[in-house]
């Protein structure tokens, strides 16, 4: 692949991490929605763990797209810096690997964090 192909596929990547937070996004504030106005108190319990069931799923699985499209972001990172003379923008790009590293452990982390966060809301 050309630098023009990698860049876009950059690119891609990054929409990918995007658009998998917007499902647990709109899920979380719907959650945050019932529990302003004090209808999750009023659920029964497995209708607690419904929601906690479905916030979740959604969480899962957008982790693993996430974490996914980060490890195919490191790929295309090692693809640039392999190829010969490059643009800035290659350059940039190239040089992001060991973000996207450090950004494939967060997400787990900080999904997790959220989903215990969540919860204890629920639950309390």
């Amino acid at each position: 692949m050309n630098e023009k192909e990698l860049v876009l596929l950059w690119n891609d990547k990054r929409s990918q991490i995007t658009a998998a937070q917007m499902g647990p996004t709109i899920i979380l504030a719907g959650v945050l929605v019932l529990l302003a106005v004090g209808n999750i108190g009023a659920m029964s319990a497995a209708a607690k763990y419904l929601v906690l069931g479905i916030v979740a799923a959604s969480g899962i699985l957008a982790s693993v797209t996430q974490f996914a499209a980060a490890r195919e972001g490191q790929s295309v990172c090692a693809d640039l810096a392999a190829l010969g003379p490059k643009t800035a923008v290659g350059k940039g790009v190239a040089g992001s690997a060991s973000a996207i590293s450090v950004f494939g452990g967060l997400v787990v982390v900080l999904d997790l964090v959220v989903f215990l966060l969540a919860a204890n809301l629920l639950l309390s």
